[in-house]
């Protein structure tokens, strides 16, 4: 058996080693941030990525929305041998995240904080992977993770205080348990440079142990400055206008109503260029910056 490396900690991460963890034995996990270094996942020790050059290991797997310049790092910074490093993608059919039934939970549960959102007055549009899907596709894209809504950081405690209420009453009439957590995200941004830790997402999820329960939405928040937006993702500073996302539209989608960005066409041309062609091995360095 394989003695292997997963260089990443997030959801990409936890799919790859639940995917490959009865199939390889994976020693360690690595990870650019510096808070998760001697920490443990999965009860594996993260390690720095300068820690590779002395370690022995039959392979790197590459379970990063970063994989083009991960591997970069590896081969050229730390002289790794190429053919001991492994990319793997989110649309590949190993890591393929919805089934049907998953899709339908998803989809259940995004209506439904849509309309919790509404009941309470905080501006929200749902973002990122799952508006492409919607707009382009009419559908969630089968690999995407989760279910991404944007919602602005001034409403980040109004947000905090209605869920606290709510997700201990919440009941999915799909879901065989109802364990529903949150926790918040935060990461260092270079924005226009200059350093800030910006708060990056609320993330909802199912603490089920049923695999087929594990249905999550992130919360992504926006800061203003002047006539644009900014956020981060996976440590990269996106920013666009505050006009193509504010004031929100409204499309109807499986017989929901769901706000979109003002210009969803503009958005999604600003955010991933030619939107309406899917590309096959998508990283998060192919966004455009808006």
């Amino acid at each position: 058996m394989k003695n292997v490396i997963i260089f990443g900690t997030g959801e990409f991460a936890k799919n790859i080693y639940n995917q490959y963890k009865n199939d390889l034995n994976i020693i360690n996990f690595s990870d650019n941030n510096k808070d998760k270094h001697n920490t443990l996942f999965f009860e594996k020790l993260v390690v720095a990525p300068k820690d590779l050059i002395s370690m022995d290991f039959d392979e790197i797997i590459i379970a990063s929305s970063y994989s083009e310049e991960i591997y970069q790092q590896l081969v050229e910074d730390l002289n790794l041998d190429k053919n001991k490093i492994r990319r793997l993608y989110v649309n590949e059919s190993k890591v393929q995240f919805y089934s049907k039934e998953k899709v339908e939970k998803s989809e259940y549960f995004m209506f439904e904080i849509c309309k919790l959102l509404e009941e309470n007055h905080i501006s929200y549009y749902i973002d990122h992977g799952t508006l492409l899907g919607i707009i382009r596709d009419e559908a969630l894209i089968p690999w995407d993770k989760d279910i991404d809504f944007a919602v602005l950081i001034e409403d980040k405690e109004k947000i905090e205080t209605m869920l606290k209420s709510y997700l201990n009453n919440f009941i999915h009439p799909l879901c065989k348990t109802n364990n529903w957590k949150y926790k918040i995200e935060k990461e260092e941004i270079i924005v226009e440079g200059i350093k800030e830790t910006l708060f990056i997402e609320l993330q909802i999820f199912n603490d089920s142990i049923f695999k087929e329960d594990e249905v999550a939405l992130d919360l992504m928040f926006r800061y203003k400055r002047d006539s644009i937006i900014y956020w981060g993702v996976c440590g990269k500073y996106l920013k666009a206008p505050i006009n193509i996302c504010f004031p929100t539209s409204q499309i109807v989608y499986k017989n929901h109503s769901i706000n979109v960005p003002n210009d969803k066409i503009a958005y999604l041309s600003n955010l991933y260029g030619d939107w309406q062609k899917p590309i096959k091995n998508w990283t998060y360095d192919k966004y455009n910056n808006l």
